[in-house]
């Protein structure tokens, strides 16, 4: 239903169609050729796009292609931040245009607040014209600059995934971990473990050394994620395998959040003097780095 409803719609625009008798029928000299009948709904919704931007300058043809970037639902004061770092304008004409031509549908708020595309294909479209004409990249760098330093739930995730399509893999790692850590915290488990071996697997790829400290971040976080499963086994192995890291490279910084996990694990164990010393380990490790913040987690933890 959706083909028929756009190539319809795409007939109509181009001016092929005209009133018969019965209805409506293709205008004189029309005939049933390859191009009125494409093999599928992606191709009507990639001719809609072109025609669109057929008599736009590039400029704003650029910009479309960001927003499509950003998401299903695209917030203003975001695409026009992202096309202010890739050095293009956001101009308000092409929401106008877009709505009209019902690419894009608005709410109450209103396109000045917020819009959003109306089929997914569109965006995959954009997405598709900004890689043939080799600016992918660069528009995800340019998303990725918008998004660095905003605290927002869900922002790390995205700004992972522009970073990733950027090119820029090495600086991935840091907001992938702390993706995962929101979605572990949410209760997203899976998600949250796909993330962490899509993280390890990164970091292997990028040659990243045995003594990185990064290593350490993430077995912390495994442990917190099996442990929240139940998998207490495995909770103790990443927790162990923090920690000998720690010893064996010197991780000050992350061994006192190692303690806490090895304490948290060993309570969950039932074993209790065990997790008193490792507490009492960290705690001592967290006052030296000053920490508030560990501290009062270790505190509560021995309570």
């Amino acid at each position: 239903p959706l083909f028929t409803v756009q190539l319809v719609s795409d007939w109509v625009q181009r001016g092929l169609l005209t009133r018969g008798q019965a209805g409506f029928c293709l205008r004189d000299g029309v005939a049933l050729q390859a191009d009125l009948l494409p093999e599928d709904v992606r191709a009507v919704w990639r001719r809609r796009v072109e025609r669109l931007l057929r008599n736009r300058s590039e400029r704003d043809a650029q910009a479309v292609e960001l927003a499509a970037l950003l998401g299903a639902q695209v917030d203003s004061t975001e695409w026009t931040e992202a096309c202010a770092h890739a050095e293009v304008g956001a101009d308000p004409e092409l929401i106008e245009l877009l709505l009209y031509e019902q690419l894009v549908s608005s709410g109450r708020e209103g396109p000045a607040v917020r819009w959003r595309f109306v089929h997914a294909m569109v965006r995959e479209c954009l997405e598709e014209r900004a890689r043939k004409a080799g600016r992918l990249q660069q528009h995800h760098r340019a998303c990725a600059a918008m998004l660095e330093g905003r605290e927002a739930p869900g922002q790390a995730e995205r700004l992972a995934h522009h970073l990733l399509g950027a090119g820029l893999r090495g600086e991935a790692v840091r907001p992938l971990l702390q993706a995962a850590a929101e979605r572990r915290d949410s209760g997203e488990y899976e998600p949250a473990s796909e993330m962490l071996a899509r993280r390890e697997a990164l970091m292997r790829t990028l040659d990243v050394p045995p003594g990185d400290p990064r290593w350490g971040d993430g077995w912390v976080l495994q442990s917190r994620l099996a442990r929240a499963t139940g998998d207490l086994s495995a909770a103790t192995r990443f927790a162990a395998q923090a920690e000998e890291g720690a010893r064996q490279h010197g991780w000050l910084d992350t061994r006192a959040d190692i303690f806490l996990e090895l304490g948290e694990v060993s309570l969950d164990h039932g074993l209790q003097a065990q997790a008193e010393e490792w507490l009492r380990q960290g705690l001592e490790q967290a006052i030296a780095i000053g920490d508030a913040a560990l501290c009062a987690h270790f505190r509560r933890a021995q309570g």
